[in-house]
């Protein structure tokens, strides 16, 4: 069974220009600033320190661009009914436009990634158990 979560723009909070934005360093996903019916850019950081504790995966109507700041982060992919972990890396960036989750091996909260996303999308979250039947 499926859920489907649609995002609306604008979906990010107001900030000023120039300033150091702030975030919980112990959120799974915070969402930092956009560009209205654009962009919105976040910092994820993972709650899962195992691809055994993840659930269900996700997958959006549009791309997403993920790369790693802080810690290690490892990114559970699906595509075509194959599963693969693909271990982020720092300052290389990685588009994702399938099924995903993640993990910090070390430790929940332990990895930070920052993300780029469009502003309005839609998201579909799947059981790992009904995307492998």
């Amino acid at each position: 069974m499926s859920k489907i979560v649609e995002v609306k723009s604008p979906s990010f909070p107001n900030v000023r220009c120039c300033e150091h934005l702030s975030f919980d360093h112990e959120q799974c996903w915070q969402v930092l600033c956009g560009d209205r019916s654009h962009w919105r850019a976040g910092i994820y950081s993972p709650a899962f320190s195992s691809e055994d504790q993840i659930t269900e995966l996700e997958r959006h109507s549009c791309p997403e661009l993920f790369m790693l700041t802080e810690g290690t982060v490892t990114l559970v992919v699906e595509e075509n009914g194959q599963r693969k972990k693909l271990q982020l890396e720092h300052g290389k960036p990685v588009m994702v436009s399938t099924w995903h989750n993640a993990y910090c091996p070390n430790g929940a909260y332990t990895g930070k990634v920052f993300v780029v996303e469009r502003d309005e999308f839609i998201t579909e979250y799947k059981s790992v158990k009904d995307l492998t039947m």
